[in-house]
Parts: C-alpha cells; sequence; structure tokens
C-alpha cells in the first residue's frame, strides 16, 4: 500500500485502478489523526495493495501553499477510483470544501460517505448520499469495507 500526501511524487496514472482518496478536515484532532493512522494500518492489514491519497499536509503547509494544496486535492479527487468522505467525530464540524466536494461526487459512482451517527452538520449530507445511492457507514473501517468490496 502506497500513502500519498500532498506535494509528495503521485504515481502514473496507470495506477490509480486501485485508488482511494480519503476527504478529511483540514484541521484534525490528535484523536482524528490517531484514528485515522489506525484505519490505514486496519486497510494494509487487509492486504489493500493500492494506492491511499491522504489530503492532510504537515503544520502550517494548508496555509502557506492553500492554492496548491486545494488544486493537488482536485487532481486527486478526479483521479481516485473510489472517495470516502469522512467526518472522524460527533463534535466536528462538516467544513465547506468537504461539503462541495461531496456535492460533487455524489453521483460519480465512487463516493462513500462516512461518520458517526448525529455528526453536526452531516444530516444533509446523509439526504444527498440517499438520494444519490451512495452508502454511508459510520466508521472509517466500514467505509474501508465498503470501498475493498467496490473495487474487486
Amino acid at each position: 500500500m502506497k500513502i500519498v500526501r500532498p506535494f509528495n511524487k503521485v504515481p502514473a496514472k496507470e495506477a490509480f485502478s486501485r485508488s482511494i482518496y480519503i476527504a478529511i478536515l483540514s484541521v484534525m484532532t490528535e484523536s482524528d489523526v490517531d484514528a485515522l493512522d489506525a484505519g490505514l494500518g486496519s486497510l494494509k492489514a487487509r492486504g489493500f495493495t493500492g494506492i491511499v491519497f491522504v489530503p492532510s499536509s504537515e503544520g502550517d503547509m494548508r496555509f502557506r501553499y492553500y492554492e496548491r494544496l486545494a488544486y493537488w486535492e482536485l487532481d486527486q479527487l478526479e483521479l481516485a477510483a473510489r472517495v470516502i468522505f469522512w467526518l472522524p467525530t460527533k463534535t466536528a464540524n462538516v467544513r465547506d470544501a468537504l461539503r462541495t466536494q461531496f456535492g460533487i461526487y455524489a453521483a460519480s459512482g465512487k463516493a462513500v460517505l462516512c461518520g458517526p451517527e448525529k455528526a453536526s452538520g452531516f444530516d444533509y449530507l446523509r439526504l444527498v448520499a440517499n438520494r444519490y445511492h451512495v452508502p454511508s457507514v459510520f466508521t472509517l473501517d466500514a467505509a474501508f469495507t465498503e470501498v475493498l468490496r467496490r473495487l474487486d
């Protein structure tokens, strides 16, 4: 499994048939990062050998290179075979960028929505998911299960 973060070298386009983009909040707590790392470890343990795009950047890079980061995200969203839209906790607020990205990809056939039940600001996204038959799950592990099923 290869994890690609912003400003890392992106693999050749031929490798994208088994790729996952994880759309996440731009600001995550330490426990969110731990949950993401645990989820990625679980995905690797399942034998996933594809590419995982994770848009989080280190430190203040997201502020210093905002436009470059935004274009990187848009490019990888377009190229990824599947996209998980993940809200890690009930108290995290859905940011406009995550809402916009989900709206763009809801009808694409490659989206999976993931967030805890009754998460703040998530109700509307679940309605959109239902309208466009987007799988909606409550844990990152369940999202990976859904994505792996759809990649095979």
